[in-house]
């Protein structure tokens, strides 16, 4: 019996972890995009997925979520240690994950928009922006 509630508490331990671990990226995602009411956002080996509840990812749409809910943890130091310290790229997709864009090398991109005006944080934000299009 004492043996079962060892495994049993290390087997509490170690799920409570991985959903603490859910993702710190995830749990931050989900705060800061709530104004775009996002159907999904996935964490996946350094790849993080938005998926937005419409047919097609406006330009304007995607630098309003990426100025405005992607960086801005970033920027007023809400977030918590780690938060996109992993992740490679967010992929800001349609309702379909068909198409949308890749933003690149994030948490970088972002500390370095959060120290420029508008219009050269945009270009920045773009120079590290490409179309995605699934496969």
């Amino acid at each position: 019996m004492k043996l079962f509630k060892i495994v049993l508490l290390c087997s509490a331990t170690a799920l409570s972890w991985s959903a603490f671990s859910q993702s710190v990226d995830i749990q931050v995602l989900k705060k800061s995009l709530n104004p775009w009411q996002p159907i999904e956002i996935i964490d996946n080996k350094n790849i993080s997925k938005i998926v937005l509840p419409t047919s097609t990812v406006t330009s304007d749409a995607y630098e309003a979520l990426i100025s405005s809910g992607v960086c801005t943890p970033v920027w007023v130091k809400s977030a918590p240690e780690g938060y996109l310290k992993n992740t490679k790229e967010i992929h800001v997709v349609n309702k379909y994950s068909a198409q949308g864009y890749t933003f690149e090398n994030p948490l970088i991109t972002c500390k370095k928009m959060g120290t420029l005006m508008d219009d050269e944080a945009k270009t920045l934000m773009y120079e590290n922006t490409h179309g995605y299009v699934s496969r």
